[in-house]
């Protein structure tokens, strides 16, 4: 399968304790498969994997990332076509996180990493990135 194109994704977390790590998830509307995400997308020509997740989080999110740090790249299959993911913890951000594409994401949810397997799936990008951290 001919590689479809590349994508930025984040992962936003928040702490509890030493031992509670939540992990910022997306609904998308109209997905049926693994409609539970991370935010991103795809990268624009020209534009560096950081630099993809930078925008994203501006444009999803309404939040400027300020220090982020790759965990992961990720080749996999998603909505039909075979793509190459970059995934980036989110170690700080100015802003109140607020979905602005109400049209493409209809929740925004904090999930513990057993909600992400079961919500994404053991064998999901999500899962894979969220044990490289």
């Amino acid at each position: 399968m001919k590689l479809a194109g590349e994508h930025a994704a984040l992962i936003f977390t928040r702490s509890y304790g030493p031992y509670v790590r939540l992990y910022l998830t997306l609904h998308f509307a109209k997905k049926k498969e693994r409609p539970w995400r991370f935010a991103g997308g795809k990268l624009e020509p020209g534009e560096t994997p950081e630099q993809a997740a930078i925008r994203e989080a501006k444009e999803e999110l309404n939040v400027t990332v300020t220090k982020l740090r790759k965990v992961k790249e990720i080749t996999t299959v998603a909505d039909g076509g075979k793509w190459n993911g970059h995934w980036f913890l989110v170690e700080d951000f100015t802003g109140t996180i607020k979905i602005l594409e109400p049209e493409k994401h209809d929740a925004a949810k904090y999930m513990t990493r057993s909600e992400v397997e079961y919500y994404c799936g053991s064998s999901s990008p999500e899962w894979e990135a969220v044990n490289a951290i």
